[in-house]
């Protein structure tokens, strides 16, 4: 049994998928998650997040999996600068 994070390999013979932004829409469309991604857009996804996805859609197992959701922004102020010339 395959542990740590999954190689390119892997997620193309997972999803059937070359491209990384079709990898990404497979996993969304498969386990309705927004996968981890890197800052050059691959999808980065560890065996074990994969076997508790696979198991909570199942039915089966105890593995509780949260998907990533954006925060909630700040309220904007807005900045005077007082005492300063305009």
């Amino acid at each position: 049994m395959k542990t740590g994070w999954m190689t390119e390999e892997d997620l193309q013979e997972l999803t059937g998928k070359k491209r990384w932004s079709a990898q990404a829409r497979w996993l969304e469309a498969a386990f309705r998650i927004e996968p981890l991604r890197r800052g050059d857009g691959r999808v980065m996804m560890t065996w074990e997040t994969y076997r508790a996805l696979e198991a909570k859609k199942a039915g089966v197992g105890n593995a509780e999996v949260v998907p990533l959701t954006p925060t909630a922004r700040p309220t904007l102020r807005k900045v005077t600068f007082a005492g300063r010339a305009a």
